[in-house]
């Protein structure tokens, strides 16, 4: 079984292609059908140290691109500021078009692709 299988099922997930994750606080049950790492004896064993990774690089990012200058929390320190923008990408760039085993997006898609600006 793939992950898609499950992930894009409507009986589980209703409106399955919408970003919603709220619907994981309204019913904690669907938590059972995420997929991401696989579950059971055959669990990804790196799953903790990939989470562990995803935190800092996107805590890293977000401290230096994704927040707003002159926010309250402080002046922004020399090096930090700025912002991301999606560059030359669309939804095609992200919908799955074949699955074998691990879902794969349209073959001549450069995937997602963003552009850091300095504020």
């Amino acid at each position: 079984m793939s992950t898609p299988l499950i992930h894009l099922n409507p009986q589980i997930f209703p409106d399955p292609l919408s970003f919603q994750p709220e619907r994981f606080l309204e019913n904690p049950r669907l938590k059972r059908y995420l997929m991401s790492f696989s579950q059971g004896s055959r669990q990804c064993l790196g799953m903790q140290l990939a989470y562990a990774e995803l935190y800092l690089v996107l805590s890293g990012v977000w401290r230096r691109f994704g927040g707003a200058a002159g926010t309250d929390s402080g002046p922004i320190p020399k090096g930090y500021g700025g912002r991301m923008e999606l560059f030359e990408t669309d939804k095609r760039d992200v919908e799955m078009e074949y699955d074998l085993f691990v879902p794969y997006g349209k073959k001549d898609s450069q995937g997602i692709r963003i552009v850091l600006k300095k504020a």
